[in-house]
């Protein structure tokens, strides 16, 4: 799925229907239990030094929703990336709370 988007604007002309084969296996795989690994969004207490923020990343997803979260391997690059992601998000959040 990581290129989906290019082959849908390639078959459609349009990446709207990419959000739609998206939720759709979503809703498949914890609708039949398939426990796929997809990358989803979901409430994480601490990620990179960064508590109480939401990103997506690689989890179990099956019956139960999503049953577990995936351990990824990073280089120190990809590491500050992700704190720099996780950070963003964060303050965003912030500033739409105050």
């Amino acid at each position: 799925m990581r290129k989906a988007a290019y082959h849908i604007i390639e078959g459609k002309g349009a990446i709207y229907y990419g959000i739609g084969v998206a939720v759709t296996h979503i809703v498949d795989s914890i609708e039949h239990d398939h426990r796929s690994i997809l990358t989803v969004s979901a409430h994480l207490d601490q990620i990179e030094g960064v508590d109480d923020v939401t990103l997506s990343l690689p989890h179990i997803v099956g019956g139960e929703g999503i049953m577990k979260r995936l351990p990824i391997e990073l280089d120190p690059i990809e590491h500050e990336a992700l704190a720099h992601s996780a950070r963003t998000i964060k303050s965003v959040i912030e500033e739409l709370r105050a």
